[in-house]
């Protein structure tokens, strides 16, 4: 498979070398010596004694190690803005969702129910201040279904149902993917954090 240009590789950013934004020597001061594996640094936590029978870190984690401050940074805001962009059409699907099952079966009309409504209470105060007002929800024949349903209901309501949950299966794949990898950034960008304002104090 093809492996596709990821924020923070080196034939990407050009940030390794930038003076303010490099902060290797920072971190071999407070690590110890960076193992250099081809112009990168990489961070390995090894602590005296941890060495023999242990857990290996999780490639990911050891990726985004090397990476210098800026790219981290920078490819942590990508996967925090990608993870705002599905969950807007995660509650896109869902608002459409429920409007081809609307349009399928009718919702009921509201019923502005005056039995319940008590003397100079909070409904029959409202009622009199939009009396004679067609725009207002309570008006008979009001338009909240010709302004929600615009159509009539439609005979392929069920397949579109089925590709509307077809769509939310895949896009809940690809938004927990993106919510594991900005997962592993946060928790790389908070020890690199926690490292250099604990150096600095």
């Amino acid at each position: 498979m093809t492996s596709l240009p990821r924020e923070g590789d080196a034939g990407r950013l050009q940030v390794k070398g930038a003076p303010a934004g490099d902060d290797t020597l920072g971190m071999e001061a407070i690590e110890g010596p960076v193992a250099r594996t081809g112009g990168t640094g990489v961070v390995v936590h090894e602590p005296a004694g941890a060495r023999g029978d242990r857990e290996l870190p999780s490639p990911v984690l050891l990726e985004l190690h090397e990476l210098p401050l800026p790219a981290l940074r920078r490819r942590h805001d990508l996967l925090e803005a990608e993870l705002r962009r599905v969950r807007y059409w995660q509650r896109l699907l869902r608002a459409r969702r429920d409007l081809v099952v609307a349009g399928t079966v009718a919702p009921d009309e509201l019923a502005v129910p005056l039995e319940a409504a008590a003397q100079d209470g909070p409904l029959e105060r409202h009622l009199g201040a939009v009396a004679g007002d067609e725009a207002a929800p309570s008006a008979p024949g009001h338009v909240l279904r010709t302004l929600v349903l615009p159509g009539a209901a439609s005979a392929d309501g069920p397949s579109r149902l089925a590709e509307l949950q077809d769509a939310t299966a895949r896009l809940a794949a690809y938004a927990a993917a993106v919510a594991d990898e900005h997962a592993f950034a946060v928790q790389v960008l908070a020890e690199r954090r926690g490292l250099l304002a604990g150096a600095r104090g």
